[in-house]
C-alpha cells in the first residue's frame, strides 16, 4: 500500500509549488485528510486551487476545454471527492453558497459526461443539490418578505369600504366644493425653494369635501397598518414577534450555552448546568453557585431587553404604544397636494387606492429607516453593554476565588460577536422588499423551506421528518403564506413536543381546489397533561370567537402560533378548516388550504420551474 501519510509529510509549500500542475498532489492529501485526520486539510484546499491555477483556470468548470489533455481516473478523482463545495468555499473565485452549488452542478454535469459507469451517483447529486438551491431561494425570499401587507385584501376592502364615499368626493369636486386645492402651487413652490408657507395650509380645511378625503386616506392608511388580517401589525406579530426575533438573537447564546432557558407557569431561569458542569473542579460550592446566579440573570436582562424591543417598539404607535416605530402621518399640506392631483387628473377609484398605496409605501420606508437607526443607536449598545457588565463580572467571580474563566470568557467573546451579526440580520427584515418573479415550489420543497427557516435560529432542531402527497402532481405559488403555516407549526412543535428529535409526518391531499394538510408530531408523557389538554381547548374556544378576543390575539405573543394559523388560512367570510390537539402519543395539526395559483409539471417545464413568470400559463384555483 502507499505510504499515504510520509508522502503527504513531505508536500511542503515548495514542493506543492514544483507539483502544482500535476493532480496527484491535491489528491495525496485528500487521502490522508479523508483517511487519517485533518492535520493537511488546508494545505489540500490550497493544492486544489494551485491546480486549477497552473492551468489557467480560477473554477473546475473552466477545465471542461482541457478534457483532452487531462482525461484520466485521477482527474476524475479530482473532480469527484475534491472539488466540491466543502474545499473549493476556500477560494475567493466564489462569492456566495449559491455560487458554490452552482459550480458543484457544472462539476457533476462533467463527471457524467467522462465517467458514464457513475451516471446515477451524479444525476443524485445534481437532484440533491439543486433541490438544496431551491429551498435555500425559498428561505431568502421569505426572509426577505418579513415586512409585508396584503394589499389584494386592501384593495377589496377599499372597494367595499371607500368607493361609495369616493364617488360622493369625486362629484363635490366637479362641482366646485374643492377648496383643499386652492393656492396649492404656491405652497409647493415655497416648500421646495424654502421660503415660509402660509399658516392655512398647513391645517385641515373645515369643508365637507376636504373632511371626506381625509376621512378615506385616514381609513385606508389605518387599515394598512391595523387590520388583524391583512394589516402590517398582523404580520410583524407574526414573522418578527412571534418567536423569530427572540430566537434570531438568542441563537448565537444558545451556540455557546450561554443562555439559560425559562421554564414553568412563572418563568424562572433554569440553571446552566454546561458551565457549572464545566467548572465543577472549582470545588467550592459558592463559586460556581455564584457564577450560575449571575448566568441566570445576564439570560433573564438580555431576553427583557428583546422583549422591550418587540414589546414597545416593533409596533404600530398608539397612545397605549407611544414608542411604537410604525406610523403614517397624514399631515394638511400632504392632503392639499393628493386633492389637487384627484382634480388635475381626473383620477378613478382604482387610481385613488393605488396612489394612496404608493404614499403608504414611501412613509412606510421612512419608518423602517428609523428602526434600522434605533437598532443601531439603542438595541445594539444596550446588548453590548450587557455582555460587557457579564465579562467583568465573571472575571470578578473567578478572580475573587483565585480561578480561571478562560473557557467561558471565549464563549462569552463569541457570542457577542454573534449577536452583533444576529442584529445585521434582523435589520435586513426592515428593508422595503425589491419585486421578484413569480416563483413556484413543490409540496416537499415548501415544507423543507418553512423547517429551513425554523433551524436557522434554533439549529439545534432536528426532527424526524416524513413526508406524503397525494395528487395531481403539481408547483404551488403562494410561498409567504405555506412558510408562514409551516414555520408555526414546526416552532411550536420545537417548543412543545419535550423532544430534541421528535418524529413528524406530514401528509398533502389535493382535491380539486384545495390542500388539506395533516401533520402529526410525537409527543413525550409529561406534555400531555390536563393542563396542556386544557390548555389546547382554550385556543379552541379563542378561534371560535369570531371578534374580540380572537382578533385581539392575532396581533398579541406568546402562546398563540395555533390563532396565528387560523388566521392564515381565513379567505374571505368563511375560514378554512383547521382542527388539532393531542392523540395516542403525538399532537395533530389538520388544516384546509385554499389554492390560488399553481403550475402543473409540464407549465413549470416551461417556466423554468421557479424564477420564471407564468402568465396565462397558470392554471387558475380560487376560492
Amino acid at each position: 500500500m502507499m505510504p499515504v501519510a510520509e508522502c503527504a509529510a513531505v508536500l511542503d509549500a515548495a514542493a506543492r509549488r514544483e507539483l502544482a500542475s500535476d493532480v496527484s498532489t491535491p489528491i495525496i492529501l485528500d487521502i490522508y485528510t479523508r483517511n487519517f485526520d485533518g492535520r493537511y486539510e488546508s494545505e489540500r484546499n490550497y493544492a486544489y486551487e494551485d491546480f486549477l491555477l497552473s492551468h489557467g483556470a480560477t473554477k473546475p468548470s473552466q477545465l471542461k476545454e482541457n478534457f483532452g489533455a487531462l482525461f484520466s481516473v485521477l482527474f476524475i478523482y479530482y473532480l469527484r471527492y475534491i472539488c466540491v463545495p466543502e474545499v473549493m468555499q476556500s477560494s475567493i473565485a466564489f462569492g456566495s453558497q449559491r455560487e458554490l452549488e452552482e459550480e458543484r452542478l457544472a462539476v457533476c454535469a462533467m463527471l457524467a459526461e467522462m465517467d458514464p459507469a457513475h451516471l446515477e451517483v451524479y444525476e443524485e447529486e445534481s437532484r440533491e443539490v439543486t433541490r438544496k438551491l431551491v429551498v435555500r431561494r425559498g428561505v431568502r425570499e421569505v426572509e426577505q418578505s418579513k415586512i409585508f401587507v396584503d394589499t389584494n385584501a386592501i384593495r377589496r376592502w377599499a372597494e367595499k369600504n371607500l368607493r361609495e364615499k369616493f364617488a360622493r368626493y369625486a362629484a363635490l369636486v366637479q362641482v366646485g366644493f374643492d377648496v383643499a386645492t386652492l393656492g396649492i402651487e404656491e405652497a409647493i413652490i415655497n416648500l421646495i425653494s424654502g421660503a415660509k408657507v402660509s399658516e392655512e395650509y398647513l391645517h385641515f380645511p373645515k369643508d365637507e369635501t376636504s373632511e371626506l378625503l381625509v376621512g378615506m386616506v385616514s381609513a385606508l392608511m389605518n387599515e394598512c397598518l391595523t387590520s388583524s388580517e391583512h394589516g402590517l401589525d398582523c404580520y410583524l406579530s407574526m414573522r418578527i414577534r412571534h418567536g423569530a426575533l427572540a430566537g434570531q438573537l438568542r441563537a448565537p447564546l444558545e451556540k455557546e450555552h450561554i443562555i439559560c432557558q425559562r421554564e414553568g407557569p412563572r418563568g424562572l431561569y433554569t440553571s446552566n448546568e454546561f458551565w457549572t458542569a464545566h467548572y465543577w473542579h472549582w470545588n467550592q460550592s459558592d463559586s460556581t453557585t455564584a457564577l450560575d446566579a449571575r448566568l441566570r440573570k445576564f439570560s433573564e436582562e438580555f431576553d427583557q431587553s428583546i422583549e422591550h424591543f418587540a414589546a414597545e417598539y416593533i409596533q404600530i404607535r398608539t397612545s397605549e404604544k407611544p414608542l411604537g416605530m410604525f406610523d403614517t402621518p397624514i399631515s394638511a399640506l400632504f392632503i392639499r397636494v393628493l386633492a389637487s392631483n384627484i382634480s388635475e387628473r381626473d383620477l378613478s377609484f382604482e387610481d385613488f387606492v393605488e396612489l394612496c398605496l404608493s404614499i403608504f409605501w414611501t412613509l412606510l420606508g421612512n419608518c423602517l429607516i428609523a428602526i434600522n437607526n434605533t437598532i443601531d443607536e439603542n438595541i445594539a449598545p444596550d446588548l453590548d453593554r450587557l455582555f460587557s457588565e457579564l465579562r467583568s463580572d465573571v472575571r470578578s467571580i473567578a478572580r475573587e476565588r483565585g480561578k480561571s474563566i478562560d473557557e467561558l470568557d471565549s464563549a462569552l467573546v463569541k457570542s457577542q460577536t454573534g449577536t452583533r451579526q444576529a442584529l445585521q440580520q434582523v435589520k435586513s427584515w426592515f428593508i422595503l422588499a425589491k419585486p421578484v418573479g413569480q416563483h413556484f415550489f413543490t409540496f416537499d420543497e415548501l415544507i423543507e423551506i418553512g423547517l429551513e427557516c425554523v433551524r436557522n435560529i434554533h439549529p439545534e432542531f432536528s426532527p424526524s421528518l416524513k413526508t406524503q402527497y397525494t395528487g395531481e402532481i403539481i408547483y404551488f405559488d403562494q410561498l409567504p403564506i405555506f412558510s408562514d403555516i409551516f414555520f408555526i407549526v414546526f416552532d411550536n412543535i420545537r417548543k412543545h413536543s419535550g423532544e430534541v428529535s421528535p418524529n413528524v409526518r406530514i401528509v398533502g391531499i389535493l382535491e380539486s381546489d384545495r390542500l388539506q394538510i395533516e401533520i402529526h408530531s410525537d409527543v413525550c408523557q409529561p406534555q400531555i397533561q390536563a393542563e396542556h389538554i386544557a390548555r389546547v381547548e382554550l385556543i379552541h374556544e379563542t378561534i371560535r370567537q369570531a371578534q374580540g378576543g380572537y382578533l385581539r390575539a392575532v396581533r398579541s405573543e406568546g402562546g398563540t402560533g395555533l390563532i396565528k394559523l387560523r388566521n392564515i388560512l381565513r379567505r374571505g367570510s368563511e375560514p378554512s378548516h383547521l382542527d388539532f390537539g393531542f392523540s395516542d402519543n403525538s399532537f395533530y395539526v389538520k388544516m384546509e388550504v385554499p389554492l390560488v395559483l399553481v403550475l402543473t409539471p409540464p407549465e413549470a417545464a416551461k417556466e423554468g420551474k421557479v424564477g420564471g413568470n407564468s402568465g396565462n400559463r397558470r392554471r387558475r384555483q380560487q376560492t
